[in-house]
């Protein structure tokens, strides 16, 4: 590091679940810091907790490390002084300036094939559940043909009783008449028999 250079920053360190960019933990440096020669490391004695890795975020319900794979990331936010330090660090990182630009249009293009993914999922979803309903709908029309046959088969069968009834009702009928007829002709038999003898 050059021995003139006096750099004034602030700092993010930020850890994201390797699939879900919004699940993520990030911790802000709470006041500047200065780089020069004999300062050029920074960072937090306690980031975070280790068990906290693995807790299920809620919002998101992924945790930070899935499958054993998480990103680190720190953001630097820089001020200029006299020193021109802003020129001085363009020149030393260029190239890695432009690799970064790269990697987070990556990013932000697989965040967004992610989201894309979940609408997808969630289209999906909707359509499986309309075709249940759809499904549940059709065995309700169903159900109800089938209960309107049963009680028109049960009408058809009291309306055939009731037939039956009138056909023995008529049989009775012409029985009883029969029986009359019988009744008189045996009369008429016993009156000609008087009258003849």
């Amino acid at each position: 590091m050059n021995n003139t250079l006096n750099i004034l920053t602030y700092f993010v360190l930020c850890i994201h679940n390797y699939n879900n960019y919004s699940c993520f933990n990030s911790k802000r440096s709470s006041s500047p810091d200065y780089y020069d020669k004999n300062t050029c490391v920074m960072g937090f004695s306690k980031y975070i907790k280790k068990s906290n890795l693995f807790n299920k975020n809620e919002n998101c319900n992924c945790s930070l490390i899935e499958n054993n794979k998480v990103v680190f990331s720190v953001y630097i936010q820089i001020y200029k002084n006299k020193d021109n330090v802003i020129n001085q660090l363009n020149n030393l990182t260029l190239n890695e300036k432009k690799e970064d630009i790269q990697n987070n249009k990556l990013l932000e293009k697989k965040e967004e094939s992610m989201k894309n993914d979940n609408i997808l999922g969630k289209k999906e979803e909707n359509m499986r559940n309309d075709n249940i309903l759809e499904k549940k709908e059709e065995n309700r029309r169903n159900d109800n043909i089938l209960e309107k046959k049963e009680e028109n088969m049960r009408n058809d069968n009291i309306l055939e009783k009731k037939e039956e009834n009138m056909r023995n009702d008529n049989i009775l009928e012409k029985k009883e008449e029969n029986m009359r007829n019988d009744n008189i002709l045996e009369k008429r038999k016993k009156i000609c028999e008087t009258i003849i003898y």
